[in-house]
């Protein structure tokens, strides 16, 4: 069953997260993920790409019912998987635009926060990370990617306390979000950002500068696995 789609806008490709009813990650939408991803790399479209969930979440994280049933095996294929898609989308040298449908947690929000721009949707939507209430660590290569990603004092905040689940209006002023648009116009938006970002001639050389220290721990973190 397909779980991920891929259109093209004209130099923007668009992938979008089809897994109702949340998008919840498994073993299945990541290694289609992880595929797709590949190929996006092999030829990076000129005017960048936008991950958008379908429905109401952009990824509400981890499947909460059939990932605790995964054995040893299932478990590192789906943390090896789910870490070489994101190293993948960190590393397109083309602008990454995360458009947020709606709730972004866990594994979700590690996704969005792997690109390099975050639009959201105008609609009540949480975001956060499970792991300090559920008692687990974060991976090592998601916890790359957020370092890289956010500020130091909002991770604290964000990841230290479980019961924390920021709305809206908070995760944008933390700058978790870039930008709120109203929903109808969410795709329309990203896709615009997308090719505005991309028509500067340096953005691949300069994006692989600011990556390259966050590029070279998940690098080292894949191949000591």
């Amino acid at each position: 069953m397909p779980f991920v789609a891929v259109e093209h806008h004209g130099s923007v490709t668009v992938l979008t997260l089809d897994r109702p009813p949340v998008n919840a990650i498994a073993l299945a939408i990541c290694e289609q993920l992880f595929t797709t991803l590949e190929k996006i790399v092999a030829k990076p479209p000129a005017g960048g790409l936008v991950v958008i969930g379908r429905g109401r979440a952009f990824s509400a994280g981890a499947d909460l019912k059939e990932v605790p049933t995964y054995d040893a095996a299932q478990r590192s294929r789906l943390d090896e998987t789910f870490s070489r898609a994101i190293r993948a989308l960190l590393a397109l040298p083309t602008p990454v635009v995360a458009a947020l449908n709606g709730h972004a947690i866990g594994g979700g929000l590690v996704l969005a926060l792997a690109g390099d721009h975050r639009i959201a949707a105008e609609r009540p939507a949480e975001f956060g990370f499970p792991e300090a209430a559920v008692g687990i660590a974060f991976p090592p290569v998601p916890m790359a990617i957020i370092r890289g990603a956010m500020n130091p004092v909002a991770l604290n905040r964000l990841a230290l306390d479980a019961t924390a689940r920021w709305p809206l209006d908070r995760a944008r002023q933390e700058g978790l979000i870039d930008v709120v648009v109203p929903a109808d116009r969410l795709l329309e938006a990203a896709i615009g950002e997308a090719k505005r970002l991309s028509a500067a001639p340096g953005y691949a050389l300069v994006k692989q500068q600011l990556r390259a220290t966050t590029l070279a721990e998940v690098d080292r973190l894949l191949a000591n696995r």
